[in-house]
């Protein structure tokens, strides 16, 4: 079965280049302004560490149902990197041009670990439930981190309130989901998330023919 290690070089190199970026960022500008990024990118590597587990044998099948809960509540934190963007508004022209680079690359490396993880627990999913049934998990999946991402970015929710504030959570989630402003949102980053995604599983599928032909 398909699996992922918690950290290797991509992941590695990727953080990297995004470190390397901010620290370069703090000198040009004497500021700390996006210094936040670098816990956003340790979010969205929470549901990227807890997919490279998820076909450890030794792990019980009822504690890898917990971790295939907590990772939906944390998968939206990887690809929330995108909504970073927003603070371009506060790039001057002078460094503006650098803060795209930056903002992208923070953007890019928690896209690419929301993707790999999204795999493994799609591969997952379809060894336990079927092909029909994972692909509608993972969609639904999607779709909810959409929403995450909403609670998050434009709510200030984290995930951790479902912990510390659930019932102050579930109201608010309660008189957001008839609201047409919110679906317009969770859809668009739902579209966002899939489109990649397809692209990724595809291209995988074509390397695995590749292969077979070769082999």
């Amino acid at each position: 079965m398909k699996t992922i290690k918690a950290f290797n070089w991509q992941i590695g190199f990727l953080t990297t280049i995004c470190i390397i970026l901010l620290i370069c960022r703090v000198f040009m500008t004497e500021n700390f302004r996006y210094i936040f990024l670098i816990w956003n990118l340790l979010l969205a590597y929470v549901p990227y560490f807890i997919a490279s587990r998820i076909n450890t044998e030794s792990i019980p099948m009822k504690i890898k149902l917990v971790l295939i809960c907590i990772w939906l509540v944390f998968f939206p934190n990887a690809p929330y990197l995108v909504t970073d963007f927003v603070h371009i508004n506060h790039s001057t022209s002078a460094v503006i041009w650098f803060d795209v680079v930056l903002l992208f690359m923070f953007a890019y490396t928690g896209m690419y670990m929301a993707i790999k993880s999204a795999d493994v627990i799609h591969n997952w999913l379809i060894s336990k439930l079927g092909n029909g049934l994972a692909i509608l998990t993972i969609v639904v999946s999607f779709l909810l981190s959409g929403f995450g991402i909403y609670l998050g970015r434009v709510e200030r929710w984290n995930s951790w309130n479902i912990i510390n504030q659930p019932f102050s959570l579930l109201s608010e989630i309660l008189q957001l989901i008839l609201k047409k402003n919110v679906w317009e949102f969770s859809i668009v980053y739902f579209i966002l998330i899939g489109s990649v995604y397809v692209i990724y599983r595809s291209e995988q599928e074509r390397i695995k023919k590749i292969k077979e032909q070769f082999s």
